[in-house]
């Protein structure tokens, strides 16, 4: 009588622990679930932020070109000015002389 009373105590803890373990293997299974799901999703935004950065150095690799450009342009046109300056006094001077 003690030992069949026993046994059904331990059955009844077995099958309380059977139905832990599967309900803690259920969460396992989903935290590993939203694990992945997370990791992707990082993995997807550090793609998206280096390739922002790429874009982000390859504009101001380009702005700095364009600056330097400008900067050129606007020597051009300093040496132009002065030129043209200098041409229009020359003509001035033959114009007086005739």
């Amino acid at each position: 009588m003690v030992v069949q009373s026993e046994l059904e105590s331990v059955q009844t803890q077995f099958e309380n622990s059977d139905g832990q373990a599967s309900s803690l293997h259920k969460q396992v299974t989903a935290l590993e679930r939203q694990l992945a799901e997370v990791q992707e999703t990082l993995a997807e935004e550090t793609r998206h932020k280096l390739a922002s950065q790429g874009k982000i150095r390859q504009t101001e690799e380009e702005l700095a070109l364009l600056r330097e450009q400008i900067e050129e342009e606007e020597d051009a046109k300093k040496t132009l000015e002065t030129k043209i300056t200098s041409l229009s006094a020359q003509v001035t001077f033959v114009l007086h002389n005739l």
